[in-house]
């Protein structure tokens, strides 16, 4: 039986970013906006990404949560909330993100936090798609927070836009990885990969003006 690696041996994980209109205080917040990066931290960076936005609309319609305190916090950032003119659905970029976490193997999935992106999307996952297996199991769920506090080039604010975003905390937990991997000589050479190298994922409803 093969060792199970580490994050820092581990050459295939997921970061994964999601903006919501609420706070998951009153029930599950209605998410417009999934980021997927599928990324190597020790050699060649991002590997492939999903940019998946549906209309806000379409999930307040739908009955999932909100608070006007998140609603001004987005318009204040200037976040993507009113600029998407995405036509997709909700349930269709939870499929999207099911598809690209499921056909892509990786062995640890991050967030920031955990008990935030990835329970929203356990949910959404067992609403829409109630007969899908969960692709990850719960040892493999890492918190971005945590090595943030080690990641001293870390952005001050991120864009607040869930794909810019997954890349930048990809990028940096990558750093302190590679920080860690080199002091035991098992890192090589990282490849910078910007947005726009990114292998697309096939259902990615990236929108070039939009970033």
């Amino acid at each position: 039986m093969s060792e199970r690696p580490t994050i820092l041996t581990s050459r295939r994980q997921v970061m994964v970013d999601i903006e919501t209109l609420g706070q998951n205080e009153t029930g599950t917040p209605a998410v417009f906006e999934i980021g997927l990066v599928l990324f190597d931290p020790l050699y060649t960076g991002t590997l492939a990404g999903a940019d998946l936005r549906c209309c806000p609309f379409d999930a307040l319609a739908e009955g999932w949560a909100h608070d006007l305190e998140t609603l001004r916090w987005h318009i204040k950032k200037k976040t993507n909330l009113l600029r998407s003119s995405s036509l997709l659905s909700l349930s269709e970029i939870v499929g999207e993100a099911l598809e690209f976490l499921t056909i892509n193997n990786f062995d640890f999935i991050w967030a920031k936090a955990p008990d935030f992106d990835l329970d929203i999307l356990k949910k959404l996952f067992a609403h829409y798609y109630p007969k899908a297996a969960l692709p990850w199991e719960y040892w493999q769920a890492r918190d971005v927070r945590t090595l943030a506090d080690l990641d001293h080039d870390a952005a001050p604010d991120p864009p607040h836009r869930a794909y810019q975003d997954a890349i930048i905390e990809a990028e940096a937990v990558s750093r302190v990885i590679r920080r860690f991997a080199t002091s035991s000589g098992s890192a090589g050479e990282l490849t910078h990969t910007s947005p726009e190298a990114i292998a697309p994922f096939a259902g990615t409803t990236t929108d070039d003006s939009e970033l």
